[in-house]
């Protein structure tokens, strides 16, 4: 008889009533439990594919900021003319948010604050008119790295119930691919391999670029990830010497999909080869205070990086996840060696904390145990005979450090969320080259990617995330909801069951948790692999087996797909980035106009505010 199959062993295990169950018996412990299941809190929505955000009744979405919107008390166009033009506007392709209150103290309402944008990518055809195969004028490209990077909004809700950008506050900034200078700390900070013309000393880096999902602090203050960053940058990874395997793996070539080395020779590596490893970081951003430059931490690693979620172990030391977007790449960890003080650690005196630590990387083994390997030069394979002379070398090749000491390759790992109650959901969205069964990928083909939940080893005060064993499950499965449940459920056990075929989720992206504890998901890829919308849906695993449920929240409009997810303090916004809607159209022929249905306009990723018509919590 042969051995069972790696996804029977994994359905043995991960039956359906022993992971509800085991959920739910473990949020008995949650101060977010609940005695019983809650009614159901909203009308689920439909997955058809329209041009328009579509919300449950009784919810209202208004633009908070689209591409174009001024940051200044100015007339004119509606959108950019300009890079100057640029500088002082809201940036493209909006995605990972976060929201810091003006008032922290407040328990019931929340009126004011300052919403961090992050801006991913540009999109020449939906960005420009009569865009022809000869591509972009000079000043369109440097338009264009004015439109990444980051946004600094100082918002407030309106007397007519809306929030609204505050034009011409000093808090008001754009960051992007032109400016302002990050600097270097960690490992990285003054080394060769980051050493340029313009800066010899490895220390200062002219702006930041490909900008998706990020983290914050218990600082106060903002990590924002530069993730596809080989988009931008032409080069020929054999002319790279030591950095051609990463270069490599990151699929950089001499032909980017954006040609910025017509405008700006830092974007050409074949004079500036060191340029491509002065991105791919973590940037800490001091929403507050604009006279505090951004910092890139090396010693969090360097790779494609989604987000930068931030946890607080029972030790104190800091801990941030961070996933690797690409198929067959990895889950990271890093831990601070100093523990965090609050009473100490206050501005500028708490970025030390993210420049001395261990990096890690996951590994995952068929009986649902994982270990974080740590990334250190001079231990194990990472020797100066592989290449690793010391730290720096084993954070700027982090992938290459990652694949020697055995790390874990996943179904592009993405957003990270980490629960009050300790576990850690990690969204894998998809990986259509995958063609077996793995630890942590348990399907052999996976189009609809998963959801993994962590579980840290437990400590004297509760599971530690940075204790160095932990164990894995599969929360959720991702499906076609054009199939009928039974064919969903022979194609792939489906986990946390879904409402309808309107609550399957389809390749799950970005997460968060409302101040219920509920895990809201959107995703990335549902209209490309199913042709139904992609969308925002809640989990509730609060309740007796049975209870939890996928339910579609939203559905949003053609090519978008929603991303940042972002509550308020109050539960009564949630903040949503419609990340290119359009994408695939072009500006005289678009597939949407959203959000402004003007004919003049094309369509233009926006920061949306999502609320409930009477002004109640979102999900009630």
């Amino acid at each position: 008889m042969s051995a069972p199959t790696f996804e029977v062993l994994v359905a043995r295990r991960f039956s359906r009533r022993t992971l509800i169950g085991g959920l739910a018996s473990f949020l008995g412990a949650s101060r977010f439990a609940q005695a019983s299941s809650p009614p159901l809190p909203f009308a689920e929505v439909s997955r058809a594919l329209t041009k328009r955000l579509i919300l449950p009744d009784g919810y209202d979405a208004h633009v908070v900021a689209a591409w174009g919107t001024p940051l200044v008390a100015t007339g004119g166009a509606p959108l950019p003319a300009d890079a100057a033009d640029q500088a002082l506007r809201v940036g493209y392709n909006c995605d990972f948010l976060a929201f810091f209150t003006d008032d922290p103290h407040a328990s019931e309402r929340t009126v004011a604050g300052l919403l961090c944008v992050n801006h991913e990518a540009v999109d020449d055809r939906l960005m420009f008119p009569g865009v022809t195969d000869a591509g972009l004028s000079r000043e369109q490209r440097r338009l264009q790295m004015a439109a990444v990077g980051h946004s600094v909004l100082d918002v407030a809700f309106s007397t007519q119930g809306t929030w609204q950008v505050r034009p011409s506050s000093p808090r008001n900034r754009r960051l992007s691919a032109l400016g302002p200078a990050c600097l270097v700390s960690g490992p990285a900070a003054g080394h060769p391999r980051l050493a340029t013309r313009a800066d010899r000393r490895a220390r200062k880096i002219t702006g930041t670029l490909a900008n998706c999902a990020g983290g914050t602090t218990p600082w106060g203050t903002v990590l924002t990830a530069e993730e596809n960053i080989e988009k931008y940058f032409r080069g020929d990874p054999a002319t790279l010497g030591r950095d051609a395997e990463t270069a490599a793996s990151f699929g950089l070539s001499m032909t980017p999909v954006f040609e910025w080395w017509k405008a700006d020779p830092r974007f050409d590596l074949t004079n500036e080869p060191a340029e491509f490893n002065r991105f791919g970081w973590i940037v800490e951003i001091d929403p507050r205070d604009p006279r505090v430059p951004p910092v890139k931490h090396s010693a969090l690693g360097r790779f494609k990086h989604e987000c930068a979620t931030t946890v607080v172990a029972p030790s104190g030391q800091v801990v941030v996840f961070s996933a690797d977007d690409q198929k067959f790449q990895h889950l990271y960890r890093w831990v601070s060696r100093e523990a965090y003080d609050p009473a100490r650690h206050r501005g500028v005196a708490a970025r030390t904390l993210l420049t001395d630590g261990v990096l890690s990387v996951a590994h995952l083994t068929e009986s649902g145990a994982l270990q974080w390997r740590a990334l250190v030069a001079g231990q194990g394979p990472l020797t100066a005979t592989a290449g690793f002379r010391d730290q720096g070398d084993v954070v700027i090749d982090a992938r290459r450090a990652a694949a020697l000491v055995g790390a874990t390759p996943l179904d592009r790992p993405e957003d990270v969320v980490v629960h009050p109650d300790g576990r850690i959901f990690v969204m894998l969205t998809s990986n259509d080259e995958r063609k077996e069964a793995a630890p942590g990928s348990p399907r052999a083909t996976n189009p609809y990617g998963h959801v993994l939940v962590i579980t840290s080893a437990m400590g004297p005060r509760g599971p530690d995330p940075a204790a160095d064993a932990a164990t894995w499950d599969v929360l959720l499965y991702g499906d076609d909801p054009r199939l009928d449940d039974a064919a969903r459920s022979a194609a792939g056990r489906r986990g946390v069951p879904a409402a309808s075929a309107d609550g399957v989720v389809v390749c799950p992206d970005n997460g968060t948790l409302d101040p219920s504890g509920r895990l809201w998901i959107t995703s990335d890829g549902a209209e490309y692999r199913t042709g139904v919308a992609d969308g925002i849906w809640m989990l509730d695993l609060s309740g007796p087996e049975g209870a939890a449920v996928t339910r579609r929240f939203a559905s949003v409009p053609t090519g978008a797909e929603a991303t940042g997810p972002c509550f308020t303090p109050d539960g009564r916004t949630l903040f949503v980035s419609i990340q290119h809607p359009g994408a695939g159209s072009t500006w005289e022929n678009p597939s949407t106009r959203f959000p402004d249905e003007d004919p003049a306009l094309p369509p233009r990723p926006a920061v949306v505010a999502i609320r409930r018509s009477d002004g109640g919590v979102i999900g009630g």
